[in-house]
């Protein structure tokens, strides 16, 4: 036993000090806890209550540095100030005791060798106190075991050393923890117990992180190594901890170490053993080069989280706490708001533990607000800023700006090209090189295509609140003005790729199928772009105008809407009258497409004023071509009709010919619905010659499309199909498979109503390829009702009822009651000419009641005279009637 220092001493006054400010400072915190007892106390620190009291008696024994540590963990102690005191007070006592011999030793009971030492340090099983609500992480759980296992001796499975990766508030800690308990609580796999240290790598006061040699004198120590037996030097000190960890292991008492917190690479390779077969669990916010297996920890998932939520709910509340199942959309939406982050979910668990009659509800509202999110994701001494904060302060000063402008990008993720204009930086490989060391802080992650970057929801809130603290350092008004002048400029090199633009193709793109890629990939950043601008802004208007034919294209039509609405608004905001008519131009396509004609409408009268009140002749064309097609759409064919020529007329006077064989195009679809068919052919031929005119090949596969209708209402099937072919061909060329695939399945229904269903249906084939390679789910079902049809002409009943209820189905996924009701009518076709009667009269009772409900006269009627026909075969063939 170590003696206790004179009174009046030279070392006293060191001595004293220390030992008066950790008993106060561990007394107090003890007292004040919620702790019940001081052997409740003991047993979370994982030592003796012999060991507790003599720590909290001012006259005993100096304690060892882990017992320290372990007190201060439980408590909530400043760890590195105590140890910090309790050094500087060993330092004196070794001074004081150098006077009188090396046999004295400052130790406490807990630490004397037994007769067998190693077997002693079985208590070496402390490990902080684990969460008593630990859900969705089993898989994880069941990898980092994997190698932990005594039988892992394949050197790809027995990866001895392994680090939890991820960012702040992730639980990699939590993770470690458990894997660590089951390993201790599992016969034979760890019967030496667990070396446990917290790093406390991101302390933002350095001296508060440990640093190796000192974690390896608390180590050593806890290993049975007496003060004088402890060498100087972090080397050292290594290698007898590398020797006594390969010994116990050959002496059956194999060790777990804990590595939690860490950096930096200089905290943990000292204390990682040589022998590879003692375990080591790393957890760090940064990944780190230690040779370890690496495993990156990402967020929960949405089923994960819920179930956090209602497991802590019901272990601090009861099980009579039924809040998440009895508002399970606010908790879905709150859980949303949170990321899956646990840290998160534990914090607003706290909160709603705190009032148990508050609402999920009440606070998923109060969770809605970006702006003070994070200040009210705290409770306690828990917040997630503060876990965000640690990581932040980490970065290099450049590192940190880039993590603050990241927040500009107003869509979910970013490409490495975005953050150049961001950083306007001219070199991709350091734009790069500075996103990888935030993906190595796991301030940012790699999406899941190379060269695209995303941040954590929560982590981009914190970065904007720093972003918006240094504004003016950063530069950030001018950095968000360059993101958009990317998207601008980049948008509108991808739109003069595509077919219907006669604009010259700008540098780069290769071609028309890298254009469309990168403007799919980048639609939700160029919606959430057009979107962020101020109301009085101007400049994010034309991101939306220029975005307006490739929304066409893909048939985005919502967004097309949303965006145009937003322009148009803008645009009428700071007086821009002709953008303004534009936008209202653009979105009145839009609405139309999207089936609110009346909207639609409304949209181009209001533009066709604007133009006019600005004298733009073009612009009035325009409007006036795009009404007309409403008016066609709702029934009104007289108005189209003069709409469309006047339209025409206009385009002449201003010289477009390409704009003026659009119009007359129209034009022919207007007199074909009102059965003009001769006059439309020669409007058709006209709006060709126009086309040609202007090089527009695009315009003349429209053309030719629309005459082959126009060919197959007038009963004239083979000029249908050569008009349909040759305009499939020309959208094949230009690479617009969804044109190219209503085309052929013009073509195909053309064939199997001329009765030619071995040309019919290889056409009916590649429009379904066409419709399904562009995702068009109604545009599939019908080239398949085609199919059926056709391969039902062939004799095949069997392959024509499988390519009908593939259909049925994708029309019941839609809930499109119309396709459901000609896919039933078209199957009891099959099911007739398959002898399936009782299937036949199920599927035409089941369309004559659809189409009833959908007030289809006609289709009710083809479908009851089935039923009928088949009553009068059912009278002749035996003799009676049955009802429908």
């Amino acid at each position: 036993m170590p003696e206790t220092p004179e009174e009046g001493g030279p070392d006293a006054g060191d001595y004293g000090v220390f030992r008066r400010r950790l008993a106060d400072r561990l007394a107090n915190a003890q007292a004040s806890s919620a702790l019940s007892s001081k052997k409740q106390l003991a047993d979370l620190a994982g030592i003796s209550r012999t060991t507790l009291h003599s720590a909290l008696d001012p006259e005993g024994p100096l304690p060892l540095e882990h017992t320290v540590a372990a007190l201060a963990r439980e408590l909530r102690l400043p760890v590195g100030e105590l140890l910090t005191l309790r050094r500087t007070a060993a330092k004196a006592f070794s001074t004081r005791n150098a006077s009188r011999g090396p046999t004295a030793c400052v130790e406490d009971p807990e630490a004397d060798p037994e007769p067998d030492a190693f077997a002693s340090l079985r208590a070496l099983a402390a490990l902080p106190r684990t969460a008593e609500t630990f859900v969705g992480r089993e898989e994880e759980v069941r990898t980092l075991l994997a190698p932990l296992t005594p039988s892992a001796k394949d050197e790809r499975q027995a990866a001895r050393v392994q680090m939890v990766v991820g960012m702040g508030g992730v639980g990699k800690t939590e993770l470690v923890l458990q894997v660590a308990g089951r390993a201790l609580a599992a016969p034979g796999w760890c019967p030496g117990g667990v070396l446990y240290a917290d790093l406390n790598g991101y302390d933002p006061v350095a001296a508060q992180q440990a640093v190796a040699t000192d974690v390896l004198d608390t180590f050593l120590r806890a290993l049975g190594v007496v003060g004088e037996a402890v060498p100087p030097g972090v080397a050292a000190r290594s290698a007898l901890l590398r020797m006594l960890l390969a010994q116990r292991t050959a002496g059956g008492l194999r060790t777990l170490l804990v590595l939690d917190n860490a950096s930096n690479e200089s905290q943990v390779r000292p204390l990682l053993p040589g022998d590879g077969a003692t375990p080591v669990l790393v957890t760090s916010r940064t990944t780190l080069a230690i040779g370890a297996r690496v495993h990156e920890l990402g967020s929960l998932t949405a089923a994960a989280s819920l179930e956090l939520l209602r497991a802590t709910l019901r272990q601090a509340c009861g099980d009579e706490d039924t809040r998440v199942d009895d508002e399970i959309d606010a908790a879905r939406a709150m859980t949303e708001l949170c990321g899956g982050l646990p840290l998160a979910l534990h914090i607003v668990s706290g909160l709603l533990v705190d009032t148990a009659r508050r609402p999920l509800s009440a606070l998923a509202a109060a969770l809605q607000d970006a702006r003070t999110r994070l200040e009210r994701l705290s409770h306690a001494d828990q917040t997630v800023t503060a876990a965000f904060e640690l990581s932040y302060r980490a970065l290099t000063a450049e590192q940190a700006k880039l993590f603050r402008l990241l927040s500009l990008n107003p869509g979910p993720e970013l490409s490495t090209a975005a953050a150049m204009s961001l950083l306007d930086a001219t070199d991709a490989h350091d734009a790069e090189r500075a996103l990888q060391d935030l993906v190595r802080a796991h301030l940012a992650e790699p999406s899941t295509v190379w060269g695209r970057w995303r941040m954590h929801d929560l982590l981009r809130l914190h970065a904007e609140e720093h972003g918006i603290a240094c504004a003016a350092a950063d530069g950030r008004d001018a950095a968000r003005e360059r993101l958009l002048g990317h998207y601008l400029r980049t948008t509108r090199a991808a739109v003069a790729q595509l077919p219907q633009q006669l604009v010259p193709p700008t540098a780069g793109f290769a071609d028309r199928r890298q254009a469309m890629a990168w403007l799919e990939t980048e639609r939700a950043n160029l919606v959430a772009a057009s979107l962020s601008a101020p109301q009085d802004s101007a400049a994010y208007g034309y991101l939306a105008l220029a975005l307006g034919a490739f929304f066409d294209r893909g048939r985005h039509y919502d967004d097309w809407i949303t965006t145009g609405t937003q322009a148009a608004s803008a645009f009428r905001a700071c007086g821009a009258v002709l953008q303004e008519a534009q936008a209202l131009n653009f979105t009145g396509l839009a609405l139309r497409q999207a089936g609110d004609v009346s909207q639609a409408v409304a949209n181009h009268e209001r533009a066709l004023e604007l133009f006019r009140q600005a004298d733009d002749l073009h612009g009035q064309a325009q409007a006036l071509n795009n009404l007309g097609l409403c008016h066609q759409q709702s029934h009104q064919a007289s108005l189209a009709l003069r709409e469309h020529r006047e339209a025409a007329g206009m385009y002449k006077e201003t010289g477009d010919i390409r704009g003026r064989a659009q119009a007359l195009n129209n034009l022919g679809l207007a007199q074909c619905r009102i059965r003009e068919f001769h006059q439309a052919l020669a409007t058709y031929e006209r709006a060709r010659t126009l086309f040609a005119e202007a090089g527009d090949r695009y315009g003349d596969a429209q053309v030719l499309n629309n005459a082959g209708s126009c060919h197959r209402e007038m009963r004239e099937p083979a000029k249908a199909v050569v008009a349909h072919r040759a305009a499939a061909a020309l959208y094949g060329e230009l690479g617009d498979v969804h044109a190219e695939a209503g085309s052929w399945l013009n073509a195909g229904l053309t064939l199997n109503t001329s009765r030619r269903p071995d040309e019919a249906r290889p056409a009916l084939e590649r429009a379904r390829d066409c419709y399904s390679d562009v995702g068009d789910a109604p545009g599939t079902a019908n080239a398949l009702n085609g199919l059926g049809a056709a391969l039902l002409a062939q004799g095949q009943a069997q392959e024509a009822l499988q390519a009908h209820a593939s259909a049925l189905t994708v029309f019941m996924d839609l809930g499109d009651q119309a396709g459901q009701a000609t896919t039933l009518s078209l199957r009891g076709l099959a099911q007739k000419n398959g002898e399936d009667r009782a299937g036949m009269l199920d599927s035409f009772r089941a369309a004559a009641d659809l189409f009833h409900q959908l007030g289809d006269q006609a289709g009710e009627a083809a479908a009851r005279a089935e039923l009928s026909l088949d009553r009068m075969r059912w009278a002749t063939d035996f003799g009676g009637f049955e009802g429908a």
